[in-house]
């Protein structure tokens, strides 16, 4: 003779198809995320659900370690750190349209800007030791108005190349 299902046994076979359901939906959308964020012409650019500190640019992820700092990555052969978002995601995009000229002076450009800034932050730690003699201090100023200098005119130039991606019209390629 047949078995009648029980309500307890019913609610649990349902939420059963549910979960089922929910899991197979969350494989497809995986699986169509990947599929698009690989496609080279047209980068996406999403926050990544598991952390509000990660994008992912494409086949690139976008980490945030600090203030100023930001680790690009794709997992295979390219892994940088920048000091600018900015040039961190424009460095992504040009790179997956295999404009590796553009992208590699924009690398170049952030290295400097942040050299130049850690340059900046050493002196004026150093200017503010109060038991330094004068000539430390005075070649210590020295430095820093060297450097700051130095700072300015390549954060203007990598300010300067980032502007330029709206002229290339980089950004209008996005989805």
């Amino acid at each position: 003779m047949a078995k009648s299902f029980t309500k307890k046994e019913k609610i649990l076979a349902g939420k059963l198809l549910v979960d089922v359901a929910i899991e197979r939906a969350e494989h497809w959308f995986r699986d169509e995320f990947e599929v698009i964020r690989n496609q080279s012409d047209r980068p996406v650019i999403i926050q990544l659900p598991d952390s509000k500190n990660s994008w992912a640019i494409g086949r690139f992820q976008l980490d945030q370690l600090g203030d100023h700092t930001w680790h690009l990555h794709n997992g295979d052969r390219i892994n940088y750190k920048f000091y600018n978002k900015k040039a961190a995601i424009l460095y992504a995009i040009l790179t997956q349209q295999h404009r590796y000229t553009s992208a590699d002076a924009i690398v170049r450009l952030d290295q400097i800007v942040a050299k130049q800034k850690d340059e900046l932050v050493f002196f004026s730690k150093k200017l503010a030791n109060k038991r330094a003699d004068y000539f430390s201090i005075q070649l210590y100023e020295t430095r820093y108005i060297d450097s700051k200098v130095k700072y300015t005119i390549a954060r203007e130039e990598l300010e300067k190349t980032l502007n330029h991606a709206k002229y290339i019209k980089v950004w209008n390629t996005q989805l």
